[in-house]
Formats: structure tokens, sequence, C-alpha cells
């Protein structure tokens, strides 16, 4: 997965691979079975919107990639 390279933190990294495995998902459903804190996730997702690795579609977040 090339995206993982761009991803800074382990918790991006996670967050990346869950989604790859998930498909679009709500914030509040990844943090729940990642067991992070939402402000957490809703942080990294931040990050990662603004690096275009992720879109938020329909209250769910998704790879830029996916389809």
């Amino acid at each position: 997965m090339q995206v993982l390279h761009d991803a800074t933190s382990p918790q991006a990294k996670l967050i990346l691979l869950y989604l790859e495995e998930r498909g679009p998902t709500p914030p509040s459903e990844i943090a729940s079975d990642l067991a992070l804190h939402n402000l957490t996730v809703l942080s990294v997702l931040d990050t990662l919107g603004n690096r275009e690795l992720v879109v938020r579609q329909d209250g769910r977040i998704q790879l830029t990639n996916d389809d």
C-alpha cells in the first residue's frame, strides 16, 4: 500500500490499513473498532485529508483511491 509511506504516525498507518480492509466507515466506528479516542481519530483524519489520502463522503471516510 503506497499511501502508508505518506503516513507519519502509527495511528495514521493503522487507520489507513483499517480503511483499506473495511472500506468507507464513519469516524466514530473507526475510533471504536481501533480503541482510539474520537478526537485522535478526527485529528488524524484531518491530516490525512489535507494530504489527500482520505475523503469524507456521506458521513463516511474512505481512501481517495476507493471507488
